[in-house]
Order: structure tokens, then C-alpha cells, then sequence
């Protein structure tokens, strides 16, 4: 048998390693208890398990169908960028092949310049509305939005257009660079919210 040193070395690694077990896992039961209690009262009740399962799947949901956007709209960036390459190599080709490509330039920039009146602005509107959503990223699926007065819920988003939805069922389609211009409140990643009512009561006393 191992020398008592040794045992009681062998028997403390043991007792720390149970006890980090032990706060790791009162660690998790305190934050999976702060997901369903909503109200912070220090107790669960069954609703709030319910209504914290429900948001659960409505999150990953909506994470989903962010993700799915996410990839459409890359996929359309794809597309767009492979053309612009595909039109550079082809260039590159014909150069290497002897054709001399200075002969037709008026010509080919008098078309540059006819396709630029024709599709300036949507490339323009393209290039903004992709640093808005990629790089500003005001919203994703799912999220309720404050534009100007009205409250919206977004539905799909696109390269161009955000699919909305109001708190009536109307569907609305919003061009991004009209988004761009106005003032946006997300209340769903705000975290602590408030809302005020005015009350006006008359207190005047008859004589």
C-alpha cells in the first residue's frame, strides 16, 4: 500500500477537485436559474419556464433565419464580385492573345459611361446598404424596431430591402437606404427599458 503522505496528498487532490466541480456547477445552476426567473424574484414558477422556453426558441430561431439572410445576401455579393472578375480576366486574356483593346476603348468607355447613368444608383445603393447591415448591423430577424412613430418587427432582410412587419400583420418593405437616414430604436437588445403615461385629471371642487 502507498505511504499515508501519499494517500493523503492523493486524497486532498481529490477534495479540490470535487470542490471545483462543485462551484462550477453551482456556478451554471445560478445562471440557468437567472434565465427563468424573469421577474428577479427568487422564484420559478411554471409560466416562467414556459415563457423562458418560448423565448429560447424564438431566439435561435430568428438566429436561424438571420444566418439564412446573412448567406443570401453573400451569395448575392458573390455574384457581383465574380462578374466584376470574370470581366477583368477576359481583359487580361485578350491582351495576352495580341488584341488591341486601346482601339475599341472610346468605345467601350462610351458604354462605361452609358451603364453608369444607368446603374450608378444601384450600385451606389448596393455598396451603402452593405456596409449598413454589415457593418453598422442596427437589427437581425426577429427584432423589434422603432422607425420614426411606428413599430416594426423585422421579417427577412435583404441586400436591398428589409421585410417588416407591423403590430397589425401589415407587411411592409423598406428600402435600406431610407433606414440609413432615419433614426432607428432597437427594443430588443435594449436591455432595461421604461415608458411614461401622462395622466390628466380634472381636480377642480365644486362650490
Amino acid at each position: 500500500p502507498p505511504p499515508p503522505q501519499q494517500q493523503q496528498q492523493a486524497t486532498a487532490s481529490s477534495d479540490r477537485a470535487r470542490a471545483a466541480r462543485l462551484r462550477s456547477a453551482e456556478e451554471a445552476a445560478r445562471k440557468a436559474f437567472a434565465v427563468f426567473d424573469t421577474d428577479g424574484n427568487g422564484e420559478v414558477s411554471r409560466s416562467e419556464v414556459r415563457q423562458a422556453v418560448v423565448n429560447i426558441y424564438k431566439e435561435r430561431r430568428n438566429m436561424a433565419r438571420s444566418l439564412q439572410d446573412t448567406e443570401t445576401i453573400v451569395q448575392s455579393l458573390e455574384f457581383g464580385i465574380g462578374g466584376v472578375i470574370h470581366f477583368v480576366f477576359a481583359a487580361v486574356y485578350l491582351l495576352i492573345w495580341g488584341v488591341d483593346l486601346l482601339t475599341g476603348f472610346s468605345t467601350f468607355s462610351a458604354t462605361v459611361l452609358a451603364l453608369t447613368f444607368v446603374f450608378g444608383n444601384s450600385v451606389k445603393n448596393m455598396y451603402e446598404s452593405m456596409l449598413f447591415l454589415f457593418i453598422t448591423h442596427p437589427y437581425d430577424v426577429g427584432d423589434c424596431i422603432l422607425v420614426g412613430a411606428d413599430m416594426y418587427r423585422v421579417k427577412k432582410i435583404s441586400l436591398l430591402f428589409t421585410d417588416l412587419v407591423r403590430a397589425n400583420g401589415e407587411r411592409v418593405y423598406m428600402p435600406n437606404t431610407s433606414l440609413i437616414t432615419q433614426g432607428i430604436t432597437n427594443w430588443t437588445r435594449s436591455k432595461n427599458k421604461s415608458e411614461s403615461c401622462r395622466l390628466v385629471c380634472d381636480m377642480g371642487v365644486a362650490w
